[in-house]
């Protein structure tokens, strides 16, 4: 009976697919089954020949290693190692020229085999062996013409971690030296992506194997948190910190992260207008805000966060919230331009590093209490006459005042950043009893970082400067703000 389905397979098709799909199949049925691999291709017998491959693999009974050896001509551990060897899947869209129409095609790879082979006759592997450097098996679900396959071939067979092609499609052909050549249909391709939920990278986005291998395989992953007071120019502000991510990672691209991982524009940008610091409700919810943005870039393998904030007291906020555990380049924007400031993306530890004398800053003689405020004048406004007047009306409970100026008072450059930060953690930790209220006029990327090294671990009270109302005390102790990453 199945040798006659199979010899009259445009006919019997349907029953074929049914009985191979619910694994309905009799042993005694297993070399004319076996036999399919060695038909031609056609839109009968390809789809047939790799639900029977996915069925064999998934079931042990179905395979007969000496059986499948005399009928394909292979070795015995040739065949388990097809058979057996884990796989995954890559998708790629085809273009039927008769119907004007696309789909989704999938081919299901086998690494680690001894020679490269397809059951598949209408693909040439030899160049995806030669660019990838590996033997592999592949079996594709439907037949097609054309090389824009390739692209995801390579795709799987280069990505270390298979788990990001599973919401990824590839189009696109290869050359001998690695380019991406430009194929068509493109809108079409993914029109029929999007309907499955798959996002298509195509030559537009990838011109080369070396900029795939960057996007699938990088150390580094970088991520964006931009946080602005105004919508503004904020594409303008995004480019610029593509830019200057394009100086270390030339093969970066914001549209390609979004692609990639699974994000959106709005993932990588956090509009906080008119911030009512006394308000508890608001700044809760900035940081419930914050909290999800960091919750999804995180996500993504091998994150390095580029991250700007606007405000030194959401800044101390918002890196408490994102801990010491995290690999990041802190921004400094002056001069409508970007810079990095503190740099802990290949050693987070540093944020928490300690100094033995003080070289940039200069910590006034007081002496620590249980109770204490601590001014720090880092930047160019002077705080400490209005916070001393700020405290004698306000905290009648503190009777120990610190302050901390640098030595170039105001004038802090750039490349001293991480020093001034490591020092002023140092001062902090040797002073700190119990509470601190805390004071300042300092750079935003060092208020991130002290936020970021102290975390929830100190009760410290931060103070807002506003230029209309004066001081503002934050309804938001740093000991609540708890990193969950």
């Amino acid at each position: 009976m199945i040798k006659y389905f199979i010899e009259n397979i445009e006919r019997f098709y349907t029953v074929l697919e049914s009985l191979i799909k619910d694994r309905n199949i009799d042993k005694t049925w297993l070399e004319d089954l076996y036999n399919i691999f060695t038909l031609k291709d056609n839109q009968y017998t390809t789809p047939i020949k790799y639900h029977l491959f996915l069925a064999i693999r998934d079931n042990p009974e179905y395979l007969d290693v000496d059986l499948l050896s005399k009928v394909l001509n292979l070795s015995e551990d040739q065949v388990l190692n097809i058979f057996s060897n884990e796989g995954y899947k890559v998708y790629f869209p085809v273009y039927d020229l008769t119907n004007e129409t696309s789909t989704v095609a999938t081919a299901f790879i086998v690494e680690n085999t001894d020679l490269t082979l397809s059951f598949n006759e209408f693909v040439n592997l030899d160049l995806i062996k030669q660019l990838t450097n590996k033997n592999f098996f592949v079996i594709f679900d439907r037949p097609f013409t054309g090389e824009s396959y390739q692209l995801a071939l390579v795709a799987g067979l280069i990505a270390k971690d298979k788990s990001l092609l599973e919401k990824l499609a590839f189009t696109g052909a290869i050359t001998s030296s690695g380019r991406v050549k430009i194929v068509n249909h493109i809108q079409e391709k993914e029109k029929a992506c999007q309907e499955l939920g798959l996002t298509l990278i195509t030559p537009k986005d990838i011109q080369s194997v070396e900029e795939l291998d960057f996007w699938l395989n990088s150390p580094d992953i970088p991520v964006i948190y931009l946080n602005r007071n105004t919508t503004n120019d904020l594409e303008i502000s995004l480019k610029k910190i593509e830019e200057l991510i394009q100086e270390k990672y030339k093969h970066f691209k914001i549209e390609n992260l979004l692609k990639f991982y699974n994000l959106s524009k709005e993932d990588l940008y956090h509009i906080t207008e008119n911030v009512n610091f006394s308000d508890r409700e608001t700044l809760i919810e900035i940081l419930n805000q914050a909290e999800e943005k960091f919750k999804k870039l995180f996500a993504v393998k091998n994150a390095v966060l580029y991250i700007s904030i606007t405000i030194s007291s959401l800044a101390f906020l918002i890196g408490s919230l994102i801990g010491s555990r995290k690999r990041a380049v802190i921004l400094h924007y002056a001069n409508s331009s970007y810079n990095v400031a503190i740099d802990i993306s290949e050693n987070t530890r540093i944020i928490k590093q300690q100094t033995d004398k003080f070289e940039i800053i200069q910590p006034q003689e007081c002496e620590p209490s249980e109770e204490m405020a601590l001014i720090l004048y880092i930047a160019s406004h002077n705080p400490i006459q209005m916070v001393t007047e700020y405290i004698k009306q306000n905290l009648p409970t503190v009777k120990s005042i610190c302050s901390v100026k640098t030595v170039n008072q105001g004038n802090l450059e750039l490349q001293s950043f991480l020093r001034t930060h490591q020092e002023l953690y140092t001062f902090i930790n040797s002073v700190v009893k119990k509470k601190i209220h805390l004071f300042y006029s300092i750079p935003t990327p060092i208020a991130l970082t002290l936020g970021m090294a102290i975390e929830h671990f100190w009760d410290i009270t931060l103070y807002h400067y506003d230029k209309m109302s004066g001081y503002i005390k934050i309804p938001v102790n740093l000991n609540e703000v708890v990193s969950k990453f």
